[in-house]
């Protein structure tokens, strides 16, 4: 998972930045980190005269009341002038396995960022915790994808999204599987690779892809291609990939090809052209783009 940690107090901050577009996340250590984070947030957003909308579990719901009046705002007038929209998470992400849906839950979200909008909201600015239903192993191998499908929404609709985590309750497995699909700092542990969208809708990959990472990517990646909307495979802040990385890459750019015809990898870092060189990659409707640079410009 990502943190957002003061080191001047070595303590996390109260303020988080959440870009329109961005998906970010951070990890609380008590209710007392909780309510200042909340109260920022939503208090930015409603002065913005964005629309806040909170998934939170049912055991949360009376914290969020007492945040939000402690920052000025009574919950019940802006639930009666539609500014805030607050939800139990256990009954939008669906209590039950059967009621677990990716589709469903993005499309939800969707309308509700069109509904703000035809209402007169500027943008809408979502705060969600998830509930104990991803303890579910059936609920939890789906959330990686559900996760990166928000962010492709949030690329392509005026919405903003922080997502809350518990420090003591996230393993250092699941801490990771966080960090790498949100934005913000990671956690000691978290994985190195960062899977994001474009503004496009293609996908981006950050850091380093290894061994580690390739069921990641079968899981979040692979797993959403109805969800994209470019053929775009974004590798400019890519440091590192192995070989198992390299293939993943490529296996990747084969199933976005079919899904779309063809398929941009874009600025790959110059020691994974090397290797593409040599096994005479790329070839069929896969593209690379790759820019300039100044070392190898003839004079």
């Amino acid at each position: 998972m990502h943190d957002v940690i003061d080191g001047r107090r070595g303590r996390q901050s109260d303020h988080v930045d959440v870009p329109l577009g961005g998906h970010v996340c951070f990890g609380y250590r008590d209710e007392d980190e909780y309510g200042l984070v909340l109260a920022q947030y939503a208090r930015e957003g409603l002065d913005a005269g964005e629309r806040v909308v909170c998934f939170v579990p049912a055991e949360r719901r009376d914290l969020v009341f007492e945040v939000l009046l402690a920052a000025g705002h009574d919950p019940r007038d802006l639930q009666a002038a539609g500014r805030l929209h607050l939800c139990d998470a256990e009954h939008v992400y669906g209590a039950e396995v059967p009621d677990f849906s990716p589709e469903r839950l993005i499309a939800s979200l969707g309308s509700i960022v069109d509904r703000s909008l035809a209402a007169g909201h500027l943008a809408v600015r979502v705060f969600g915790e998830p509930p104990d239903v991803l303890r579910v192993p059936e609920v939890a191998a789906q959330w990686p994808g559900y996760e990166f499908r928000v962010e492709l929404l949030a690329k392509s609709r005026p919405l903003r999204v922080l997502c809350a985590f518990d420090r003591s309750r996230v393993s250092r497995e699941d801490a990771a599987i966080v960090a790498a699909l949100h934005g913000g700092l990671p956690l000691e542990g978290s994985s190195a690779l960062r899977i994001s969208a474009t503004e496009e809708g293609g996908v981006a990959l950050r850091g380093e892809l290894d061994l580690s990472g390739v069921e990641l990517i079968r899981r979040v990646v692979l797993e959403s291609l109805p969800a994209l909307r470019a053929p775009v495979i974004d590798l400019s802040e890519l440091r590192f990939a192995d070989l198992a990385g390299s293939r993943t890459i490529q296996r990747l750019a084969e199933a976005m090809s079919e899904r779309f015809g063809s398929v941009r990898i874009s600025n790959p870092p110059r020691t994974l052209e090397r290797v593409w060189e040599l096994v005479g990659y790329p070839v069929g409707r896969v593209e690379i783009s790759v820019p300039e640079r100044a070392s190898e410009i003839q004079l």
